[in-house]
């Protein structure tokens, strides 16, 4: 790779991969492993929810109620994230759930 290729190369570590200049990182989350809040604001009970809920399914007895509250606290995540790591980008599954679908 010639040297006028490299300086427009960022390092993602130090294994020897590079990614062209500019490229945005970001992350990806799902509902069930961040957002918690699993029964407020008329949200309905998913699969997850019942299954999680039902004794012995889950080691523990853990579920997603609460999670990480991204629900109540992602204004404060956000701008963690972009604090943190300037993170411009980030990719979420919302619980359709909570959409109200009286058309259904």
């Amino acid at each position: 790779m010639s040297r006028e290729n490299k300086r427009n190369l960022m390092p993602a570590s130090t294994s020897g991969i590079f990614f062209p200049g500019g490229f945005l990182w970001g992350v990806a989350t799902s509902a069930y492993q961040i957002e918690g809040a699993w029964n407020e604001d008329g949200k309905g009970e998913s699969i997850w929810d019942g299954f999680s809920h039902a004794v012995g399914n889950i080691k523990n007895g853990d579920t997603g109620d609460v999670a990480c509250d991204h629900y109540h606290r992602y204004k404060e995540d956000v701008a963690l994230m972009k604090e943190l790591i300037n993170l411009r980008k980030q990719s979420l599954s919302p619980k359709w759930l909570r959409l109200k679908m009286d058309w259904l």
